[in-house]
C-alpha cells in the first residue's frame, strides 16, 4: 500500500515546507556557483600573473605589446625548434629556439608579445611570424 502524496490544497504547512526546501536548495546551488566562479577567477588571475612575470623576464615592456590567443595547431604543442604554430586568430608562427622544450600543451592559451615571443605555461619561446 502506497502512502498518499502530500496535499498542496488546504495544507498550508506542507506548501510552506516545500517552499522552504526549494529556497534552501536554490541558495545552496547559488553558493556552489559563486564558489566555482571565485575559483575560476582566482586561477585566471594567477595565470595572468605568471604570464606577466614571464613577459617581464623576456624584457617585454607592457601588456599593450602583447595579445592573447589559443594554439589550434599543432596538438600537442611542444615548443621545439622549427615547430609551426597556428593561433585561433589565424596567424602562423614558427618557433626559432635552438632547444627542445617538450611542453605537450593541448590547445594552450598563450600570449604573443612584441611579435617575437610566445609565452605558454610560464615559458617564453622566441617565435617569428610567418603570416
Amino acid at each position: 500500500h502506497q502512502a498518499p502524496a502530500p496535499s498542496l490544497q488546504g495544507g498550508g504547512s506542507d506548501m510552506q515546507r516545500l517552499q522552504a526546501q526549494v529556497a534552501a536548495a536554490e541558495a545552496a546551488i547559488q553558493r556552489e556557483m559563486e564558489a566555482q566562479l571565485a575559483s575560476i577567477e582566482a586561477t585566471r588571475q594567477a595565470d595572468l600573473r605568471h604570464l606577466q612575470q614571464a613577459a617581464q623576464r623576456r624584457g617585454v615592456s607592457s601588456d599593450s605589446d602583447c595579445f592573447s590567443a589559443s594554439i589550434t595547431s599543432p596538438t600537442p604543442f611542444l615548443g621545439n625548434s622549427g615547430e609551426v604554430v597556428v593561433l585561433d586568430d589565424g596567424s602562423i608562427w614558427t618557433v626559432r629556439v635552438a632547444e627542445y622544450n617538450y611542453l605537450y600543451e593541448y590547445y594552450a592559451r598563450v600570449k604573443v608579445c612584441n611579435g617575437t615571443t610566445l609565452i605558454v605555461s610560464d615559458k617564453s619561446i622566441p617565435v617569428s611570424r610567418v603570416r
